[in-house]
């Protein structure tokens, strides 16, 4: 059996050659509590840090810090795809290694790392619609629980694995649409009305002790339909489904809970 695989990815903020060659969506790996971190640096830098106070390196010192012992939790960092993993109990550190990793400075939690303010978005996209994009794809600072202990936390354990999937295929759609300036302003405004809806209509019956049917009812009827006559045109219909995914695309990006 192999132990969980932690996770950390980065992506740079900076353009190599006039180029993004990776962004906050590309980095994505659509593995659960692994949220691309923002770097501001370019391509080559971000893959080859120069220094050891490079923002990288000291996130990864920071990450390797707060691992179990050696031989124990296998660590998975890297920029997009690149990194390394190890089954259960094969340590791959020497002691020299581990010694060493143990002895490194002690790192700030906010270790430099610039916020995700340049989304790699298409010509064509307002800087309003860029802004609000960056936002909905990042993670929120004030509720950073992931997406199956809020549910769990609620009172929803048996959605964790539908919610789960459903969050990422919005991830997925949010990807293959990245280059099609109308796709990305169309997503980021059906985020934004469906956040707003949600405080609105679904939080305080929330916080008033609704029952999760009475919940449910709410997000039908406040969020879900609404949105779906909002967004769909001639020609160009969304379904329930999308919106659905959109919420818990949000609830994973700790935008959205249902507890009180």
């Amino acid at each position: 059996m192999r132990e969980k695989v932690v996770v950390r990815p980065y992506y740079e903020t900076e353009k190599t050659l006039g180029v993004r060659i990776v962004d906050q969506v590309t980095a994505n790996p659509n593995v659960h509590g692994a949220e691309p971190i923002a770097v501001q640096t370019n391509h080559i830098d971000i893959c080859k840090p120069d220094t050891t106070q490079a923002p990288v390196y000291l996130s990864i010192c920071e990450l390797l810090r707060t691992l179990p012992s050696a031989g124990r939790s296998p660590v998975l960092a890297g920029h997009a795809t690149s990194g390394a993993s190890r089954s259960a109990g094969e340590n791959l550190m020497p002691n020299s290694v581990t010694t060493a990793i143990h002895s490194l400075p002690t790192v700030s939690a906010e270790f430099a790392l610039a916020p995700a303010t340049d989304i790699a978005a298409p010509e064509g996209v307002t800087s309003e619609i860029l802004e609000d994009f960056a936002y909905f794809t990042t993670v929120a600072a004030d509720d950073r629980r992931p997406l199956d202990q809020k549910l769990h936390e609620a009172g929803r354990t048996y959605q964790i694995k539908d919610a789960t999937r459903r969050k990422e295929r919005f991830a997925m759609a949010l990807r293959r649409h990245i280059a099609q300036p109308s796709a990305v302003t169309r997503y980021t405004q059906l985020l934004g009305d469906v956040e707003s809806r949600f405080a609105r209509h679904v939080r305080r019956p929330i916080s008033e002790g609704a029952t999760l049917a009475q919940v449910d009812h709410a997000i039908q009827s406040d969020v879900l339909d609404p949105c779906v006559r909002q967004f769909s045109s001639p020609g160009s219909e969304i379904t329930s489904t999308l919106v659905d995914n959109a919420l818990y695309y949000l609830a994973g990006n700790c935008h959205v809970s249902w507890d009180a």
